[in-house]
């Protein structure tokens, strides 16, 4: 991508160009489709069958110009990108891929009939939308509006989703086609309608939700022009819009959705009027067009619907074409203050024709499609306030207000980007401020911005014929309960003659110019605010309680005792598994007192070891009388028919037993020097109880079955699906390969946070010295490695110390070398790899497997790094422990996935089968890729642990002790 660079943009932008004109194509069936549904566009799939769950998608009207708005925009944005971030090299790669991932998130949003999946796209966007404002991550202002709009939009989508719950169930499916048509109603449907509300209001940035909007324009341009105008903000309007046809005679639905897009649209259009910044002009005007919006789908008749749909595309193409203005203005001038900028349009005459064409289209200027929509939103709500409908009132005075507003801050818009400017400060002896010098843009740089204004004239000469492709869906929005009034779905064109709308059109325009030369006469935009409490302020309130009551909490619980965690966590289990028990019923118990004699001696032994453990003085005497308990499960293991079990046991008490050995280095080897231990008699008696309880809950549920143990068929799964013998591995690596998955991510977190605590500052593998040293002599003489203050070298003539058979020998102090040691190891190492590998390959009809071979190599590794210290695990490690976690992931993944490409459930696997001469018969499962996965897990986690609780722990105590520090 680097090579590349920015035109990378004009290549991803083929994708959302591609997806434009295959949607285009399906325009017959979708209007064929308003007098049958079946001919729609429509494609399904199972997904969760049990849950009645599918991945359903469908294009009606509605979904078709949403799709073509986000498709279409989307493709001019990326193309647009080509240019604005034309010479910069940091991020272009991951932006351009979560720029189109959002495209591709909001066609899945506005497509599908699911609405447990439109959930989904729902948080996705909001996720993308997170790393686009946050783009510039270097910059405080962007990574607090980036959590900002994260916040608020999750927050509104956690209640969507309790709200779509309640609406699924209580219609009992969750296809939103199908719920419309039963148009279900009651108290629960009014709770979910609301709770849906409050997701699309946060997501469209409706007050109280508005205030994350202004604060996201801290985001590149061409994000603001994508999310905040064609696409992100357009989801919870999208929403109202599929919903509004039969909720908006709910008796929640019109007081919210009128009220707040009445308040929104008024309060969106006056801070307008009041900002220096002109992106912050249109981000303010953006959250009073997404409240005229809210009010008009939302009152959700037949002619609102059709004049609301209008509405939306009108301000995906001008406000779109705005925000790329503002971009082109930015990047060319490097500010976008308006008292800054003077006499552009006369330099810049196609950007400000652009820019008039977007304008005049936002404030409803013929003949641009935002006149049409905009007069035939005022002819709807004006017959409906004459029906006496009181909502119908307060929408159209809101509406006419708003549309003042709108007229006075585009005017705004226009004088601050392209006007002459009079400013005393600066001025000539003409009265104006000299024109601002203006570099020429690159032609492609105005293809996108000139093209969106250009399409608002173009819709506007052919409203006629938008008309009739959005009115299928209008004519379907009959909302129940209108009884018997007849309500004609209105029409977009140019010219209805002398109605009322056209006057009331016209004068909000009027006064909306005037408006603007009183503000800047009463110098509006240059006072304080008025409000001395804001919704941000309530946000910034919120979040600093959050944060205290963090602080508050940690104080309280976070103790830094680990007996106090421990004793917290046992008191819990304790309390809750006990009152399950006594208010459980009646248990049946099956007890029997032993099962092979071999339990009789070794049992004893596990528990004197566990009550000697508990008295134990020094901390590594404990830990070997604990892994004794542990050894005596391998006995028991081994004795009961489960080697795989004992074997797996047996490297883990061994690996264990290392672990903690390097641990216990760095701790006094007496237990109590520092802090003597307290409480014994209450912990005891706390210990004695968790026991009890654990073997209380442990005979119960073995007494309690009531159904087949499903085990009792695994062998013949094993077999048929797994096409293996070893019930254990090919349960691990087959038939509960996910839980598999599961543990793979744990371990590379395990793995992971204990590298972390070692090394504070970074997570390089400092062992990566000892590969540039020179192999060939090394190998050939067995040459050591010599640690001086300078770093490692290769043992000359001239150092004392004597050849090693490792590598390493040489920098172990000679009271803790041993060549025998050495000698053993070496002639072992490769014997024991030899090993790992086949319990790799035989596991999967012989005890073995990716986890128990994986466990031998690390112990290989174990005895590398004992014999001749850090250096010497860095010359027997194959890589970077993070690469072999990372790859083992990737390979068991992409093992379990992989079935999916050839239309098999995951996890499915296949057997090839071959006699060959010398070895014979030979098998290979596919399943085995997955075991090398977990193969490589592991290993990469004992490096891992190795190179930080040894290697780096080695390091730092070498030089601690070189600048005198006790340890």
């Amino acid at each position: 991508m680097a090579w590349i660079g920015a035109r990378a943009f004009a290549v991803a932008a083929l994708v959302p160009a591609a997806a434009f004109v295959y949607t285009a194509m399906l325009t017959p069936q979708v209007l064929a489709g308003s007098d049958d549904p079946a001919l729609e566009p429509r494609e399904s799939m199972p997904w969760i069958p049990q849950l009645g769950l599918s991945l359903s998608f469908r294009l009606d009207e509605l979904s078709w110009l949403l799709a073509l708005i986000v498709t279409g925009v989307g493709a001019l944005v990326l193309l647009y990108c080509r240019w604005y971030f034309r010479g910069s090299k940091e991020g272009i790669g991951q932006f351009a891929a979560v720029l189109l991932a959002f495209a591709g998130a909001m066609y899945g949003l506005v497509t599908t009939d699911d609405l447990v999946l439109l959930v989904m796209f729902w948080e996705v966007t909001s996720i993308l939308s997170y790393l686009l404002i946050g783009h510039y991550h270097r910059r405080g202002a962007s990574r607090r509006a980036a959590l900002q709009a994260l916040l608020v939009t999750t927050l509104g989508g956690l209640a969507m989703f309790v709200g779509v719950v309640f609406l699924a169930v209580a219609a009992g499916t969750s296809s939103m086609s199908r719920i419309l048509e039963i148009a279900p109603t009651g108290p629960v449907i009014d709770a979910a309608i609301v709770l849906i509300l409050v997701g699309a209001l946060s997501k469209s940035a409706i007050f109280p939700f508005h205030f994350w909007l202004p604060g996201a324009m801290a985001a590149p341009t061409p994000v603001s022009a994508y999310l905040h105008a064609a696409a992100m903000v357009k989801a919870g309007i999208y929403l109202i819009a599929r919903f509004a046809p039969v909720f908006a005679l709910s008796g929640p639905w019109r007081p919210i959705t009128i009220s707040l897009g009445v308040l929104t649209m008024i309060l969106g259009g006056v801070q307008a009027l009041r900002e220096t910044d002109l992106k912050r002009i249109l981000a303010f005007g953006t959250v009073s067009q997404l409240g005229f919006f809210t009010i008009v789908l939302g009152y959700g008749t037949p002619d609102a619907i059709l004049a609301g749909l209008a509405l939306v595309l009108s301000h995906a193409l001008f406000k779109s074409s705005l925000f790329l203005i503002v971009g082109v203005i930015d990047r060319q001038l490097s500010t976008r203050d308006v008292a800054e900028i003077s006499g552009l349009g006369r330099q810049a005459p196609l950007l400000a024709t652009a820019g008039f064409l977007a304008v005049g289209s936002m404030m409803g200027v013929p003949p641009t499609i935002g006149f049409a929509a905009k007069e035939s939103t005022l002819a709807a709500l004006f017959d409906e306030s004459l029906r006496g409908s009181f909502w119908g009132a307060v929408a159209l005075g809101g509406v006419i207000l708003g549309s003042i507003l709108t007229a006075a801050y585009g005017a705004r818009f226009l004088w601050g980007a392209f006007w002459r400017k009079k400013d005393p400060r600066h001025a000539t002896l003409s009265g104006y401020m000299p024109d601002t010098e203006w570099p020429r843009p690159p032609f492609g740089f105005l293809v996108s911005p000139v093209l969106l204004a250009a399409g608002t004239v173009a819709l506007g000469l052919a409203a006629p014929v938008v008309s009739v492709a959005l009115a299928g869906f209008a004519d379907d929005a009959q909302a129940p309960g209108y009884g018997g009034v007849d309500l004609e779905t209105g029409y977009l064109a140019l010219w209805h003659g002398f109605a009322p709308a056209l006057f009331l059109s016209v004068g909000a325009i009027a006064l909306g110019l005037l408006l603007f030369p009183l503000t800047r006469r009463l110098g509006w935009d240059s006072r304080a605010r008025r409000a001395r409490f804001t919704a941000q302020d309530a946000y910034y309130l919120v979040m600093r309680s959050i944060d205290r009551l963090s602080v508050v909490t940690t104080a309280f619980t976070q103790r830094g005792s680990l007996p106090v965690y421990v004793g917290t966590i046992f008191i819990v289990v304790i309390a809750s598994e006990g009152t399950a028990l006594i208010l459980g019923g009646p248990a049946h118990a099956q007890l029997s007192a032993w099962h092979t004699p071999t339990q009789l001696v070794v049992a004893p032994i596990m528990i004197l070891a566990g009550l000697i453990a508990v008295r134990a003085r020094k901390r590594y005497t404990g830990v070997v009388l604990v892994s004794v308990t542990g050894l005596g499960m391998v006995v028991l293991f081994g004795t009961s028919g489960a080697p795989d079990l004992a074997l797996t046991q047996i490297l883990v008490e061994t690996v264990t037993l290392v672990t903690f050995a390097l641990v216990l280095r760095r701790l006094p080897s007496r237990m109590g020097e520092h802090n003597a231990s307290v409480g014994r008699v209450p912990r005891a008696i706390l210990g004695v109880a968790a026991g009890a309880m654990m073997a209380a809950v442990a005979i119960v549920a073995t007494g309690s079955r009531v159904e087949d143990p499903i085990s009792e068929a695994f062998p013949k799964l094993a077999y048929e699906l797994g096409h293996g013998r070893n019930v254990v591995n090919v349960a691990l690596v087959d038939l509960r390969g996910w839980d598999t998955m599961g543990e793979l991510s744990v371990l590379v977190l395990a793995a992971t946070g204990v590298a972390s605590l070692v090394f504070v500052t970074h997570r390089a593998d400092r062992l990566s010295a000892t590969k540039a040293l020179p192999e060939a002599p090394r190998r050939a003489r067995r040459i050591p490695l010599v640690e001086t203050t300078e770093g490692v070298r290769v043992q000359t003539a001239g150092d004392t110390a004597p050849r090693a058979w490792l590598v390493g020998g040489g920098n172990v102090k000679p009271e803790n070398r041993s060549i025998l040691l050495e000698v053993i190891v070496r002639i072992l190492f490769h014997t024991i790899m030899v090993v790992s590998i086949y319990l790799l390959f035989a596991g999967h009809n012989a005890p073995g497997g990716g986890f128990a071979g994986g466990l031998v190599a690390g112990m290989a590794l174990v005895m590398r790094y004992i014999a001749g210290g850090r250096w010497e695990l860095g010359a027997a490690s194959p890589t970077d422990a993070g690469r072999l976690l990372g790859a083992g992931l990737i390979l068991a993944v992409g093992a379990a996935v992989a079935p999916l490409f050839f239309g098999l459930p995951p996890l499915s696997s296949a057997v090839w089968e071959a006699d060959v001469p010398v070895l014979g018969h030979l098998e290979f499962v596919t399943s085995t890729f997955f075991d090398i996965g977990v193969y490589l897990v592991v290993i990469g986690l004992v490096l891992d642990v190795l190179r930080s609780l040894g290697a780096e722990v080695d390091r730092q105590t070498i030089e601690m002790r070189a600048r005198g520090v006790d340890i």
